[in-house]
């Protein structure tokens, strides 16, 4: 089963996620709730189902601009992501049984910033 999910909405960076993480437990727990709740939200309303075995998960970020570095984003778009599909009960876990492979891809697209996932299970 192939399923998609659009988040239209511009990601933190792993930079942002490690400094909310380094000032203090509670603004990483704030993050991690809020950016579960953004992506749960969006998830349920394009009809996502839960993943029923180990999938391939391919990323397409959208940057408004080339100004962040593409590890930065690439890392915490995936690290909120797969976090939130747990959370949401869409992915049951996101270590090597579940998860088979990441791939990544980023271009530049000033009206639609977000992140295109795409799961291919099997």
């Amino acid at each position: 089963m192939i399923q998609t999910l659009w988040i239209p909405v511009r990601m933190p960076g792993m930079n942002e996620i490690l400094g909310a993480s380094n000032s203090s437990r509670f603004a990483y727990g704030a993050m991690k709730k809020k950016w579960g709740q953004t992506v749960g939200l969006f998830a349920r309303m394009q009809g996502f189902k839960p993943i029923g075995g180990p999938a391939h998960f391919e990323f397409e970020c959208r940057e408004p601009n080339r100004l962040r570095d593409p590890d930065n984003f690439a890392s915490g778009a995936q690290k909120i992501i797969l976090d939130a599909l747990q959370e949401a009960k869409l992915l049951e876990n996101d270590g090597w049984e579940h998860v088979l492979s990441l791939m990544v891809t980023w271009k530049v697209d000033k009206k639609a910033p977000g992140v295109h996932l795409t799961v291919r299970e099997g």
